[in-house]
């Protein structure tokens, strides 16, 4: 049996990875991609540039702040802009207007 190198065996689970994830898209519509899911207007076209830029896993973000609501870095160096929920909330319908908008 051969000995694993764990540079092979990394890229290989990243490419898995990656490939798993964009089967998750197949057969969505451009609204359903672009569709704000969570208050901060997150959707899933977000996601997937974040993934392809990075290369990391932001579900961890999605799911922090879906809990509680908290968005970005926290403590010094926050990188989310300071709004008020009534901002937010206004930005998000922004985007879900845009997402509805490119449906068409």
């Amino acid at each position: 049996m051969a000995i694993a190198e764990p540079k092979t065996d990394l890229l290989r689970y990243l490419r898995q990875g990656r490939e798993g994830f964009l089967t998750k898209l197949d057969g969505l519509s451009v609204y359903e991609a672009r569709r704000p899911m969570t208050p901060t207007a997150t959707n899933i076209l977000g996601l997937v540039k974040h993934v392809a830029g990075v290369r990391h896993a932001g579900q961890a973000d999605i799911m922090r702040e879906l809990l509680d609501g908290a968005a970005g870095l926290t403590g010094p160096g926050n990188n989310m802009p300071e709004r008020t929920v009534a901002e937010w909330e206004v930005y998000r319908l922004k985007v879900e207007s845009a997402a509805r908008g490119a449906s068409n």
